[in-house]
């Protein structure tokens, strides 16, 4: 059906493949040698390269315990045996195309944040940003020796405390 597909014979054969190279999806059976589906799940979950790579776990523990104890281990998918390989196929072509999506968010989600990133330091007047939790989260060189020499920086910081240790209090009130 168009898919490269490189098997192994158990779990730590199926972690140094895909250390070896990104796969886009991984399938495993739960009941393996050696390292099981599980722990090879749990391996690729902590390894930031493969962290983000689906995984579709097969079993042959049927039942919604089953289901809902490989979905909370980080699995996208679990399927029981038996299965038909049309349900197989529906299952990698979904996932396969929401990760491409997923990645491609990421991306422009990262191109953003950079050309965010560069109008905000290139600006000729002071920025200074604060989130929903009112803490200062970025200040432009522009702005940055407004905040003069706060012991231990004002980012991170409640902008309402900074404020008060750079003004008076009748100011600072003022401008919070």
């Amino acid at each position: 059906n168009g898919y490269d597909v490189e098997t192994v014979n158990d779990g730590l054969g199926g972690l140094t493949a895909a250390r070896a190279r990104r796969p886009d999806l991984i399938l495993t059976d739960v009941m393996m040698p050696g390292l099981d589906g599980f722990g090879l799940l749990n391996e690729i979950r902590r390894e930031p390269e493969l962290a983000a790579v689906p995984v579709i776990l097969l079993s042959a523990r049927a039942g919604e315990g089953a289901r809902i104890e490989g979905l909370e281990s980080g699995a996208d998918d679990y399927l029981t045996k038996p299965f038909s390989a049309r349900e197989l196929l529906a299952r990698i072509k979904s996932h396969l195309q929401m990760a491409r999506l997923r990645h491609e968010t990421a991306e422009a989600v990262q191109l953003r944040t950079t050309q965010f990133e560069t109008l905000l330091n290139q600006a000729p007047f002071g920025v200074f940003l604060i989130d929903a939790d009112r803490r200062i989260r970025h200040i432009n060189p522009v702005a940055l020796p407004a905040f003069g020499d706060i012991s231990g920086g004002a980012l991170g910081r409640d902008f309402e405390e900074v404020m008060h240790i750079l003004w008076e209090k009748h100011y600072a009130d003022e401008i919070v």
